[in-house]
């Protein structure tokens, strides 16, 4: 499950009893598959060491949840806490579209290093390269030197994506 909020964090944020919370959650009118896939229960100790629980939810299963609480001052933490999941879901949708982008472009300089050392053999192998009329020889010549840059160009671009996520 992704974004997990628990029951204490809604009793707080909504200024609930956790037990009430609770109750709230097994009163819900939903599937069982729903509820499987949206709320989990954790078993955990008190500090007089007396067994409890608590359940984990998903934003979904939070929203299933506190769409039901009524009131004005409710009314003004729900949208606010909306709020907060709808900008780090941006947040997740970005990252997971420079990881994208990152990986095209780590594919890119891979292959682009393949057709640089190709070339590069050919440059170097007179003989062959001395069958090759000489305007094709300096086109060449020009073509390995973009390619050297255009691969200094993704370097730096990966470096800086690599260097973002840190």
């Amino acid at each position: 499950m992704q974004d997990l909020i628990t029951s204490k964090n809604v009793a707080e944020w909504f200024e609930k009893r956790h037990d009430a919370v609770l109750r709230d959650i097994r009163e819900l009118l939903c599937t069982e598959v729903f509820r499987e896939n949206n709320y989990k229960r954790v078993e955990s100790w008190t500090k007089n060491s007396k067994r409890t629980y608590y359940i984990t939810m998903t934003v979904k299963g939070f929203l299933f949840l506190t769409l039901g609480y009524t009131g004005a001052r409710l009314a003004q933490r729900k949208e606010f806490y909306l709020e907060q999941f709808t900008k780090e879901s941006e947040v997740r949708e970005m990252s997971e579209v420079t990881e994208k982008y990152l990986g095209r472009l780590e594919e890119e300089l891979y292959c682009l290093e393949t057709k640089l050392i190709a070339l590069n053999k050919a440059l170097k192998d007179h003989v062959v390269f001395a069958t090759i009329p000489t305007e094709q020889q300096e086109l060449l010549r020009q073509q390995y030197g973009i390619m050297v840059a255009y691969k200094n160009i993704l370097t730096e671009r990966i470096q800086l994506l690599t260097k973002e996520d840190q």
